[in-house]
Order: C-alpha cells, then sequence, then structure tokens
C-alpha cells in the first residue's frame, strides 16, 4: 500500500506544481484480471487546463498511415493479451 499512497502524494504534489485541478479519478482497489490474478491498483486521475494557442498542442493521434507505435519494455519482459498463447 506504500507504492500506492506514494503514487497519489505524486500525482498531488504534481497538480499543485502545476496549478491544474483534477476533475475527476478512479481508483479500484480490489481489482483482479480475467484469470484471477491480482491487479495492483492504479489511480486514474482526468484533469483539466487552459492553453493560449491551441496550434502548438501535440495529441496522441497517429498523423500518417506510416507513423509508428513503439512499445518499450523493461529487457526480458513480455507482453501478451489475456486469453492469447
Amino acid at each position: 500500500m506504500g507504492a500506492f499512497v506514494a503514487a497519489v502524494e505524486g500525482l498531488a504534489e504534481a497538480a499543485r506544481a502545476l496549478d491544474v485541478p483534477f476533475v475527476s479519478g478512479n481508483v479500484s482497489l480490489y481489482n483482479r484480471s480475467s484469470s484471477g490474478n491480482h491487479v495492483a491498483p492504479s489511480p486514474i486521475v482526468g484533469c483539466i487546463g487552459t492553453i493560449d494557442d491551441v496550434s502548438v498542442v501535440v495529441t496522441p493521434a497517429l498523423k500518417d498511415a506510416d507513423s509508428y507505435l513503439l512499445l518499450i519494455t523493461p529487457p526480458g519482459s513480455s507482453m501478451r493479451v489475456e486469453g492469447q498463447p
């Protein structure tokens, strides 16, 4: 639970430093995967702010058909979709 408390305190510190309010949030403390394994609590927040010049905004959308999407993981880790081999 210490890591979770540290995460929430870090989020609060960031909100104060950036002067950005969190307008929404959710944390489920008892998550389980479809296979029944425990999933660590992860605080999810929504925040809101203002931008003086929207022409300089960076969006998460891929811009071109040949855009790359990279997933960087620690060495030796593996990714798989639940229910997939």
